[in-house]
């Protein structure tokens, strides 16, 4: 087990750095026609371009997306987006009005403490803990410099360092129409002042639900994202599900229920369970029911739920039977399933036969769009694909990547998209690695060929 675990260990503290949680670089819309990408570093200039199955890919169309997910209909995408600011004037300018009234409301707390002896903890205490302390620090600052003309802002200026120079990221789930080529911005759905992990658009468009941020630690908790649901509409305030959520929540087919796995109250926080919740709009409704316990070693984040149209809910876990020793402890993941509307039992998805075929960790998967074969990627990148109902398993990429920066992405039913390191006349740039369209019938087709160097760089190279 402790081998197990070191190994955990190590994968989700890369997770965790800021910029480096996998997100889907490629997202096909529903029909397959077009393909979000975010191409580039998106902290220097890159962003939203769409592709074509072709290859082609259009020029910027929206600057700092770093994620994305096309609304059923595929006519638009809710994108994940990071603008710098450096005054309260860019923050209005971007940030919906819930959002400027609370970052107000916390400034015009913060400044009577100021005004006495400037109690910094007292200060920090008043941060809402769903809040990364430092970046909302930041934006109270700039609050009380150039909104409210404060004139004791110069002590936590002082305090902090804080001058014409600074800046932080503001964090926007926000709505793109896409016709054809080109893309139209929306209204802003919800904010943060840490990164988005995912976002899951509810199957009735009544709300979305997503996790954000990276909660700091206690010695009883992990560190890991909030889970919130928010109305598309953007008119009103996210909800608080809970903390120190795992990276990948979603919805049940019919739009009633999100399930998501959250540490279990009753044990440690090495298990955790897969819950399920009711939600009509953007309200919870009711309490809140385990479907199902999960180990997650080292308070692993990538724990994924994914629902099927049958009812089912998948997700990985380490099976566990205690006692144990050390010498016993299963060392593999392995992909389960519940159906809460049946006999509450767990079944098996991977067979124990195929195993040693399947990457030791799969928390990272990816179901096709007919829910009949599952894409795992391993470490450096190798993708492997599994069919439910048969239990074979191909290995579609054995090469390593450079820098593990995309999960594959499905374009239809037998199509799948993912980055490899070389593909034939591709090495001669050998820091470069590609994008591609494999499927079992026609191999590997390199997408990426003729993508422009500023569109690669902090992505593919």
């Amino acid at each position: 087990m402790k081998k197990y675990l070191q190994w955990s260990l190590l994968a989700l503290t890369t997770a965790l750095i800021p910029g480096c949680v996998l997100y889907q670089r490629v997202v096909w819309s529903p029909d397959g026609s077009i393909a979000a990408v975010m191409a580039g570093d998106v902290e220097r200039g890159g962003g939203l371009r769409l592709c074509s199955p072709a290859g082609e890919l259009t020029p910027l169309l929206l600057d700092g997306v770093y994620a994305a997910q096309w609304f059923p209909d595929g006519k638009e995408l809710l994108v994940c987006r990071a603008t710098k600011v450096t005054n309260w004037d860019q923050i209005v300018r971007i940030l919906p009005e819930h959002g400027q009234r609370q970052l107000i409301e916390l400034a015009d707390q913060i400044s009577p403490l100021l005004a006495e002896s400037a109690e910094w903890q007292a200060i920090d205490q008043l941060i809402p803990e769903t809040m990364p302390v430092a970046e909302t620090r930041k934006a109270a600052y700039f609050v009380l410099r150039d909104l409210r003309a404060e004139p004791n802002v110069k002590k936590l200026a002082e305090k902090y360092g804080y001058g014409d120079e600074t800046s932080l990221f503001v964090h926007r789930l926000q709505r793109i129409t896409v016709n054809g080529m080109s893309a139209q911005v929306g209204g802003v759905v919800a904010w943060s002042l840490d990164h988005f992990i995912s976002a899951r658009i509810s199957p009735t468009r009544a709300a979305v639900a997503y996790t954000a941020g990276i909660r700091q630690g206690t010695d009883s908790r992990p560190t890991l994202p909030e889970l919130f649901v928010a109305n598309l509409d953007g008119r009103s305030a996210p909800i608080h599900v809970t903390s120190y959520a795992s990276f990948f929540p979603d919805w049940t087919f019919d739009g009633r229920f999100l399930v998501y796995v959250a540490p279990a109250d009753e044990f440690s926080d090495a298990f955790g369970a897969v819950y399920r919740q009711q939600v009509e709009g953007a309200s919870l409704m009711g309490e809140r029911q385990a479907l199902a316990y999960v180990f997650r070693p080292n308070s692993d984040a990538s724990v994924r739920v994914r629902c099927m149209p049958d009812g089912r809910i998948v997700f990985a876990t380490i099976p566990l039977t205690l006692p144990l020793t050390e010498a016993d402890a299963p060392q593999r993941q392995q992909l389960f399933a519940i159906d809460p509307e049946k006999q509450a039992t767990l079944t098996r998805v991977t067979p124990l036969g195929a195993e040693h075929d399947l990457p030791q960790e799969l928390g990272y998967f990816e179901m096709s769009p007919n829910f009949k074969k599952i894409a795992f990627i391993g470490e450096k990148g190798r993708v492997t694909l599994f069919e439910i109902a048969t239990g074979k398993t191909t290995v579609v990429s054995t090469s390593d990547v450079k820098k593990l920066r995309s999960l594959p992405a499905w374009r239809n039913h037998e199509e799948l998209t993912l980055v490899v390191s070389h593909v034939g006349e591709t090495d001669d740039d050998p820091e470069r690695d590609e994008i591609v369209i494999w499927s079992e019938a026609g191999g590997f087709r390199l997408l990426s060929r003729d993508w422009s160097e500023d569109s690669v760089s902090g992505f593919l190279k």
